[in-house]
């Protein structure tokens, strides 16, 4: 595989990991080729779900691969916290500070995160913090997909392989609605309501007074039946208006 002679040609590496299919599959493939010369690191905010977190240290601890949390400082930037549309941009430029400094301090050669040729297209404000502190991407390197990686991870029985992509709880805020914390918070209780109703998929968008609930088409009729309990629980929460997104999941 391209990929594993691209990983054999690092002394050492920091992988900027998020639980993913994208960082899960170049974490599991760079440990197999660098065994202790590589760490997976998650960088750790309000903006990470609390589930995430806890599945992507369980995913490194079940392959003992070397993995450490480190907390992020986006929220100390009034850019980001600002909520523009490059917002990502901040984000990216304080993780990928830290994993350099990381990287520098403990003797890791590179760092290494999971972009692939499936996320060139369309608006990347992240890519430009990757180039800005000499993030590598080998996935675009040896011209993998999306499709690519998750057959990959399939063949390597990742539990992640087909699961839809993940996203922080800062992108489910409008641009432009400032994002703190204690709004993070709510939106990531409200998204763990939902899904111990059984919903598999599931955004809450927050438009100010309003919340806007995503799930998938087949899902609908199931929330329906839940429907007192939503409105109690998001009222509770702080929102006034609680709408289902007949577009369904993931349609923007």
């Amino acid at each position: 595989m391209a990929l594993r002679r691209r990983l054999q040609g690092l002394e050492s590496a920091v992988v900027a990991f998020s639980g993913g299919v994208d960082s899960a599959l170049l974490t599991v493939v760079a440990f197999e080729e660098l065994k202790d010369r590589m760490i997976a690191i998650l960088g750790v905010s309000p903006s990470v779900p609390q589930r995430d977190r806890r599945a992507a240290r369980a995913f490194c601890e079940r392959r003992m691969i070397p993995f450490q949390e480190i907390n992020t400082e986006e929220f100390r930037d009034p850019q980001y916290l600002a909520n523009p549309h490059n917002r990502c941009f901040f984000c990216k430029q304080s993780l990928y500070q830290l994993l350099r400094q990381f990287a520098d301090k403990n003797g890791y050669h590179a760092v290494i995160d999971g972009t692939n040729i499936s996320d060139i297209s369309g608006h990347r404000p992240g890519r430009e913090a990757a180039r800005k502190e000499g993030v590598l991407e080998p996935f675009i390197e040896v011209g993998f997909t999306k499709d690519d990686i998750r057959t990959s991870a399939r063949e390597l029985q990742l539990e992640m392989a087909d699961k839809p992509a993940m996203a922080c709880l800062a992108s489910r805020v409008e641009t432009n609605i400032p994002v703190v914390p204690e709004l993070l918070v709510r939106i990531d209780d409200a998204e763990n309501f939902l899904r111990d109703l059984g919903c598999q998929q599931v955004r809450v968008r927050h438009h100010g007074v309003i919340a806007r609930i995503e799930v998938p088409v087949d899902e609908m009729e199931h929330l329906f039946h839940f429907r007192n309990q939503i409105i109690e629980k998001f009222r509770l929460l702080g929102w006034q208006r609680i709408s289902l997104d007949l577009q369904g999941y993931g349609v923007r």
